[in-house]
């Protein structure tokens, strides 16, 4: 499993979110479940590429397939996922619904993709 996690965010960091995404289908094409780590590796990928729809499908997926808890990685992501959309009115309604308190990561996130938003509309 860490061989696998070690390439795909080897993949993310080179923003390479394509291999990430194929990386991710043959890991589990191959029977091998992806892990919260994994998951993490995965919606970085997307908020770097701005593919939103495969973010949330993978965060669904995270949740209701995998049965995983999210953990305030994965939130951070989704938060700056959908901020970077423009979304942050349904980012900071995910806030309200994480089993944690959000850290300074997600906060300054949001109030980032807010700040920008905001100045567009001026």
């Amino acid at each position: 499993m860490s061989s696998w996690n070690v390439l795909i965010s080897g993949y993310v960091q080179l923003g390479e979110s394509e291999s990430v995404f194929h990386m991710v289908d043959r890991m589990i094409g191959k029977g091998i479940t992806p892990n919260l780590a994994t998951f993490v590796c995965v919606l970085n990928a997307c908020s770097h590429a701005g593919v939103v729809h495969k973010g949330v499908m993978y965060f669904e997926t995270m949740i209701n397939a995998y049965g995983y808890i999210p953990g305030i990685e994965h939130y951070n992501c989704m938060v700056e996922l959908l901020g970077g959309r423009g979304d942050w009115t349904e980012a900071y309604d995910l806030f309200n619904t994480m089993p944690t308190m959000p850290n300074i990561v997600g906060w300054t996130s949001l109030l980032n993709h807010c700040g920008k938003h905001i100045v567009k509309c001026t």
